[in-house]
């Protein structure tokens, strides 16, 4: 039997030891290895989605931004298109109005002179005051504003002699009823078919 040799024994203990160290070594060096490299690959994705994040609140501010924009500019357009609608309405309303005040005013005899003409949109009437010389120029004024086809009623309010400045003087006034709101489709002074006749106008002294 061979003797035991602590020498030896003490040296293989040793070599076991240093391999069993190295090995754990190996391991760890290798976990840490790995360790590194996920919290790198981490980090890097974690950059990444931070980068794509940051450009999508970025994109998403831009297009609140234009969104904004394109309201505001819309904010204008109405208002422009309401401006423009309105004016629109006002100038055809003038324009019927002036048209129908053109009627009325074609159709004054030379003896007969017009003091104020007033116009009510809400009811379409015209109210006309003025001066006569002679109660048969104020007939004949009044057959004019019949025969004209845009007003559908024409009433002789009052009608009275009046001494003015020394000149004897028929004063007058009348209203006008406007047929369809004033919207006449024959473009100008049409007679009537059959003009109503003239009340006759008493003859005060």
């Amino acid at each position: 039997m061979r003797p035991y040799n602590l020498a030896e024994a003490r040296i293989a203990e040793r070599n076991y030891c240093q391999a069993h160290i190295n090995k754990r070594l190996k391991v760890i060096v290798a976990l840490i290895a790995f360790t590194v490299f996920v919290a790198t690959v981490s980090f890097v994705c974690r950059m990444m989605f931070t980068g794509e994040a940051t450009t999508t609140r970025t994109k998403l501010a831009d297009a609140q931004g234009q969104t904004s924009q394109i309201r505001h500019e819309m904010s204008v357009l109405n208002v422009s298109l309401s401006q423009c609608k309105w004016q629109k309405q006002l100038a055809g309303e003038s324009k019927r109005w002036l048209g129908v005040m053109n009627y009325a005013l074609g159709t004054v005899p030379s003896s007969v002179w017009l003091d104020r003409m007033e116009t009510s949109g809400k009811d379409c009437k015209i109210s006309i005051t003025g001066r006569a010389a002679t109660f048969d120029a104020l007939s004949t004024y009044i057959l004019g504003l019949r025969a004209t086809s845009t007003f559908s009623d024409v009433r002789l309010g009052s009608a009275k002699v009046e001494n003015k400045n020394g000149s004897v003087c028929v004063g007058f006034s009348i209203d006008i009823t406007l047929k369809n709101g004033g919207n006449s489709s024959s473009g100008g002074n049409q007679p009537a078919a059959e003009p109503n006749k003239v009340p006759e106008v008493p003859r005060s002294t």
